[in-house]
């Protein structure tokens, strides 16, 4: 062969060498974009898009409501018991009239009864029959309201009453009071003032009057008012404590009142 021939087949040989080598290249590339997956480094930092969490909402709390005046007007004070009638109700008053003043004032009537005594022992003075009771008129009424307050009306008939006095004793009743400031529950001891004790008693039962002319009943805990000497055979007055004397009765005015108590 000759030098020429064998350089050119020389030279096609490597052309065709590098042909193959180029392609093979090629494909190689083709395949491993085609078969690769990307692998994401955890290490990597990531988008503010997709790692941004939404922010919580914020819940206000309601507003309070506007503050109203209230347009009721607070409640009259109750009338005070007074030694010739109580608040603007005087004795002598007819019972319509005072019944009128005092039933709202007292929450409402919470008993009405009457009665006749019809025994005359006196000038102005009637008695039941058994003599157990006495009073002032031949028709007796009394009105007891919720707030305890009880009042008294008398006449010589049941269409003409009138007003003769009131009295409280029942120690749940709300605590109306007198002029002086005298509540039921009160010791003795708070109103010396205003309270004078009454000779007598009935063993841990006193009285006495106030200043307006009330009259109080009064228990002892302590020293009894009166008591029966057995050495003298003879009743004595006590000396109770005031301290510890309570006030259990207010009364002003003629009532109907028992003839058969122990003492």
């Amino acid at each position: 062969m000759h030098r020429t021939e064998f350089s050119l087949l020389a030279l096609l040989t490597i052309v065709g060498m590098a042909a193959c080598s180029s392609s093979q290249r090629v494909e190689s590339a083709t395949d491993i974009s085609a078969d690769s997956t990307t692998t994401v480094d955890p290490g990597a930092p990531t988008s503010s898009a997709a790692t941004t969490s939404a922010a919580p909402e914020t819940t206000l709390p309601p507003a309070p409501p506007p503050t109203v005046a209230s347009t009721i007007p607070p409640a009259p004070p109750a009338p005070l018991l007074l030694g010739d009638g109580i608040g603007t109700a005087s004795f002598g008053d007819s019972d319509d009239d005072v019944l009128a003043l005092l039933t709202p004032a007292f929450g409402g009537v919470a008993s009405d009864t009457s009665q006749s005594l019809d025994v005359n022992v006196g000038v102005d003075t009637w008695q039941s029959a058994d003599g157990e009771l006495q009073y002032t008129a031949t028709i007796a009424r009394e009105v007891c309201f919720s707030d305890k307050v009880c009042v008294a009306f008398g006449g010589a008939d049941a269409v003409d009453l009138v007003f003769t006095g009131w009295y409280v004793n029942d120690e749940g009743a709300p605590a109306p009071e007198t002029i002086e400031g005298i509540h039921l529950g009160d010791t003795w001891s708070a109103h010396l003032a205003a309270i004078t004790r009454l000779s007598g008693g009935c063993y841990s039962y006193g009285s006495g009057t106030s200043t307006d002319g009330i009259q109080i009943g009064m228990i002892s805990s302590g020293e009894m008012f009166n008591y029966y000497d057995d050495a003298t055979s003879t009743w004595l007055d006590g000396a109770p404590d005031p301290a510890v004397v309570d006030i259990v009765h207010l009364s002003a005015g003629d009532l109907v009142v028992s003839l058969f108590g122990d003492c």
